[in-house]
């Protein structure tokens, strides 16, 4: 005949003060950097985080030369933000790459909209954008205004 409380009443015991511990050293996880991964709450956690801050990468898709692929300016741009955006938390837009390049819209590859496009774009996605300061980085230039102001740079 076994005696009440035996091994099986411990074990029953230290499960839950398992699961609390558990619950309490556990790392959290880590809140992305990447807009596109962040769930709603996430991100107002993450903009909480940032105090605010967003990075805008963009690059236009063009020629650049023989060697390079047309995203070089957007994939640099890209991943400058992504390691900035590590050492000091930022949310990253993903990538954008709606812009004019009439110089180079005759090259194979290139992706160029019109003046009215481009700034179309720009105003919806600022619209969407305009609760953060946001810094706009390009492979041409880097802006960082808050809000209307930074538009009227491009």
């Amino acid at each position: 005949m076994r005696a009440s409380g035996g091994p099986f009443m411990r074990k029953l015991l230290i499960l839950p003060l398992m699961l609390l511990l558990c619950s309490i050293c556990w790392p959290q996880a880590k809140l992305s950097v990447h807009w596109e991964e962040l769930t709603a709450a996430d991100f107002r956690n993450g903009i909480e985080k940032s105090q605010g801050t967003c990075l805008l990468p963009f690059g236009i898709l063009e020629k650049h030369g023989p060697h390079l692929p047309l995203g070089t300016d957007l994939l640099n741009v890209r991943y400058v933000s992504l390691q900035a955006a590590q050492q000091e938390y930022a949310v990253v837009f993903p990538e954008y790459y709606f812009g004019q390049i009439f110089e180079a819209q005759h090259e194979p590859g290139t992706v160029a909209y019109s003046s009215r496009a481009t700034a179309a774009r720009r105003s919806s996605l600022l619209t969407a954008m305009v609760a953060t300061s946001t810094c706009f980085l390009s492979s041409h230039r880097v802006n960082c205004r808050s809000r209307m102001t930074t538009w009227s740079m491009f």
